[in-house]
C-alpha cells in the first residue's frame, strides 16, 4: 500500500470525517506540519486502510489521486494563507 497519511476531523455528527489523504511525499509533509501545529499524530496502519476504503457504499469511494490532489491544493492553500500573513503582519490564530 505504501505510506500513507490521512488528516481528520470530527463532523457535526460527531463521527470522524476524512479531510485530506496523501502518499508518499505528501504524506510525509501531512505529517511534518501536522506535527509542527501539534496535531496529534498517530501511526495506525490499519486505521488508515479503513478509512481510505469504503465498503458500506462503494458508489461514494475517492480515488486515492483526487485524494492526492486535493492535498497539494490544500497545502498551496495554506502557503498562500501563511505568506499572507506575514506579509500583512497579521498573528496566526
Amino acid at each position: 500500500m505504501g505510506k500513507w497519511a490521512v488528516a481528520m476531523r470530527m463532523g457535526a455528527d460527531g463521527r470522524p470525517k476524512v479531510v485530506a489523504a496523501g502518499q508518499g511525499a505528501v504524506a510525509d509533509e501531512m505529517v511534518a506540519r501536522a506535527q509542527a501545529s501539534g496535531v496529534e499524530v498517530r501511526q495506525d496502519a490499519e486505521m488508515v486502510q479503513q478509512l481510505l476504503r469504503d465498503e458500506t457504499d462503494p458508489g461514494t469511494r475517492i480515488d486515492s489521486e483526487i485524494y492526492e490532489l486535493m492535498t497539494t491544493i490544500v497545502n498551496f492553500a495554506q502557503e498562500l494563507n501563511d505568506a499572507w500573513v506575514q506579509q500583512h503582519g497579521f498573528e496566526e490564530v
